[in-house]
């Protein structure tokens, strides 16, 4: 079977590595296949947060029609986008009971269930 690679990691017959957010910083973790008991995929969302974002950028954009508005209210309304979309998140769980999770960017969902289908693929072997 082809190894499987995505912006959340790599996926082979044996192991996994794994973008983990384990402490402040993101570091690449490489966990055997035989040592994970399971993984799932979630996006966390925040709609309030999002759609707030989004009205208060284009009544920025709109209130006065002057270049710099209309720039700070289009990153405003791309941000409530970003926020309302959400961010596809991985948690992936060891033997060990070790709970590894990775957050992607909002566009990279596709990349965290391709990413999810092949831990799972192999594990049901």
């Amino acid at each position: 079977m082809a190894d499987v690679e995505t912006w959340h990691g790599t996926v082979t017959d044996r192991t996994v590595t794994f973008r983990s957010n384990r402490s402040t910083h993101k570091r690449w973790e490489t966990v055997p296949i035989s040592q994970i008991a399971g993984v799932a995929v979630s996006t966390e969302r925040h709609v309030g947060i999002g759609i707030g974002l989004a009205v208060l950028g284009i009544a920025f954009a709109v209130a006065n029609l002057s270049v710099g508005n209309v720039v700070v209210g289009l990153v405003g309304v791309a941000v409530g986008v970003a926020f309302y979309q959400g961010w596809p998140t991985i948690e992936l769980q060891t033997t060990g009971a070790d709970r590894l999770v990775s957050r992607g960017l909002p566009w990279k969902h596709a990349d965290a269930v391709r990413f999810t289908g092949a831990v799972l693929e192999r594990l049901h072997r």
